[in-house]
């Protein structure tokens, strides 16, 4: 098989650039709070990718970038791994201590909008917790999805990468070019950010700097940052109300804001996935919440507020804790691990299985159902008033498949550990979802309980549940490095 290796090596080195500048703001924060130390690890970072990447595409700056399918799973991969390694430099360089595996998990954590850590937020320098922020943001919408929509050079190429981005059992589009639709993702994207900020600056308690992070971590749905503690008891109602209804929002598909700012309000109301991802947060919290108040857990509006805020957590896959979960009854308990599987809306900054394909795969099985009594029958599966072709059904069949058979493989690797059997398969469907929250022991999204092989293993499982499952098995087969009698 003959893949363009120059061209390979472009595109990754445009994905760095981006990282590279990307620290920026993490630079300027740490030279506001004097943090001389953790600065030098993320200039030289910055400075040595930035150089290596600007030498690279200066070397084949005349090679046109166009991408083969094969070859956009690869540069998805590769992307996505690298940032991840060059994103645990300025942890390791911080002089703070940080092992190599620890700053690999954060790193990957944060570029994966997975909300777990191992080093706890209130021991990390300013200037670090806005880097990994940052990454939150930028990992939020993909950041080969930002590259995409600033290098319209990429052409059809730029079609191929985003199938490895792809969230969903099809590409969504909102204009003709791709790159004008990566651009209108991004331009919603800003202003969610931009509104969310503004809201948690009224809450006086806050603070400026601390109102940034929580915003760019919440809209990315990668959890939320409280140095009062580990998890977010301290903050006030008005601050968790925020914090769930963008958890909430950013885990909606995008097309739907497109619809609203166009004014095509019919369509909006009418979408399927939409519907169904409010009504199972809804169905959720309400059992959750009499659940509570059966055990007489909490007061009559805390247990409200509590199911509420916790369905939308694990439902988002922000991942974030308002309350110790872990002490909650059983039934409470595996609703939070459902919703943790099932996850957000495609082409939404959420991760894990995706509502439409639990949708699609729920009318899959009631066809089953109705084709056992009616063998003869024709029956197709509708979404939307119209059918679902038989390549989508399959996609679809065959991902939770797939998802189901890495979650085993995870929870086996995680074992190895010798943790509770709830810590080890909550921690794998937390880190394969990139929810990163979980019960048992990582119940605050904590999985420092783990060795440095459960942390890589999770990391794996992050990297793996963020390009969503394909760019990272695809690349492992055998198929995919035999000659292109494919011609793919």
């Amino acid at each position: 098989m003959k893949l363009n290796r120059i061209i390979i090596l472009k595109t990754v080195s445009m994905v760095l650039a981006v990282e590279s500048i990307a620290m920026i703001p993490s630079i300027i924060v740490g030279l506001y709070y004097k943090e001389q130390s953790t600065i030098l690890g993320l200039a030289l970072t910055s400075f040595i990718t930035f150089i290596f990447a600007a030498v690279i595409l200066n070397i084949y700056r005349g090679e046109k970038v166009k991408l083969k399918t094969r070859e956009g799973f690869l540069v998805a991969l590769l992307s996505w791994l690298f940032v991840c390694i060059i994103g645990a430099f300025p942890y390791i360089g911080s002089n703070m201590g940080y092992t190599f595996v620890d700053s690999i998990f954060e790193s990957t954590a944060g570029w994966t909008t997975t909300g777990a850590f191992v080093i706890p937020i209130n021991k990390m320098p300013h200037a670090i917790l806005m880097w990994k922020a940052t990454t939150n943001w930028m990992g939020g919408m993909g950041i080969l999805i930002f590259t995409i929509s600033l290098l319209p050079t990429l052409g059809k190429g730029a079609q191929n990468l985003a199938a490895s981005e792809n969230t969903g059992p099809e590409l969504t589009k909102f204009a003709a070019r791709l790159s004008d639709s990566s651009k209108i993702s991004y331009i919603i994207y800003i202003g969610l950010t931009f509104i969310e900020l503004i809201c948690l600056l009224l809450d006086s308690k806050m603070g400026n700097f601390f109102a940034v992070i929580n915003t760019l971590s919440t809209v990315s749905t990668a959890g939320i940052f409280d140095v009062g503690g580990e998890i977010a008891w301290g903050f006030t109602p008005y601050v968790r109300t925020v914090i769930s209804v963008f958890s909430v929002i950013g885990a909606m598909n995008f097309s739907i804001f497109f619809l609203i700012v166009t004014g095509n309000f019919r369509r909006t109301f009418m979408n399927v996935e939409a519907k169904a991802y409010i009504m199972i947060l809804s169905i959720a919290s309400l059992l959750i919440f009499i659940s509570l108040v059966i055990v007489d857990q909490y007061k009559i509006l805390k247990s409200l507020g509590y199911a509420v805020s916790q369905s939308i957590s694990f439902g988002s896959t922000s991942g974030f804790s308002v309350v110790d979960v872990a002490n909650w009854p059983s039934f409470a308990q595996a609703i939070l691990v459902i919703l943790m599987l099932i996850g957000g809306c495609s082409a939404s900054t959420a991760g894990s299985l995706k509502v439409i394909r639990v949708v699609i795969f729920f009318k899959l099985i009631m066809r089953g159902i109705y084709k056992r009594i009616h063998p003869n029958s024709i029956k197709p599966v509708m979404l939307n008033d119209k059918p679902v072709s038989p390549e989508i059904a399959t996609s679809v069949t065959v991902y939770i498949t797939l998802y189901i058979g890495l979650l085993a493989v995870g929870s086996l690797l995680l074992a190895i550990d010798n943790q509770d059997m709830i810590t080890t398969l909550s921690a794998a469907i937390g880190a394969l979802s990139n929810n990163g929250s979980g019960l048992g022991e990582i119940s605050s999204g904590n999985f420092s309980v783990f060795s440095p092989f459960g942390k890589i293993v999770s990391s794996f499982l992050m990297l793996i549940g963020r390009t969503e499952l394909y760019a990272a098995i695809i690349v492992l087969t055998r198929s995919f490095w035999l000659h292109d009698s494919s011609r793919i």
